[in-house]
């Protein structure tokens, strides 16, 4: 089977969002750029894009279970890849009804302008 048929299913998807723990603590942001077969089998070249300011572009070579979240070491430090939670949508709640002001006294305009005579201008 070619490799780009079977990418998906085992592995984390192209473009993911993944958090880099870092010595038991989560460390960094990482969107997954790619996948490409190493020389030994079962063993993947994946390039990460770390979400960092400047972003920086590594490659790890990886097994499948590594990529998968089992935990690893680089050089006597566990580094652990896991999937970082999707965004639950906030709770929609009913906009609370305002009660209408109740009205207040009727004035009457009329009542409060003079009448004026005929002769006055």
């Amino acid at each position: 089977m070619a490799p780009w048929l079977w990418y998906g299913l085992c592995m984390r998807a192209i473009g993911e969002v993944v958090e880099i723990s870092i010595d038991g603590k989560p460390s960094v942001y990482g969107r997954i750029e790619g996948y490409e077969a190493d020389r030994r089998p079962r063993w993947y070249q994946v390039g990460i894009l770390l979400l960092t300011f400047p972003p920086q572009h590594l490659t790890w070579i990886l097994r499948e279970e590594q990529i998968d979240g089992e935990p690893f070491t680089m050089d006597g430090v566990p580094v652990e890849i896991r999937t970082v939670p999707a965004r639950q949508p906030a709770a929609v709640t009913e906009p609370a009804v305002k009660k209408r002001p109740r009205p207040g006294a009727v004035v009457s305009l009329a009542a409060h302008t003079r009448k004026k005579s005929a002769g006055e201008t």
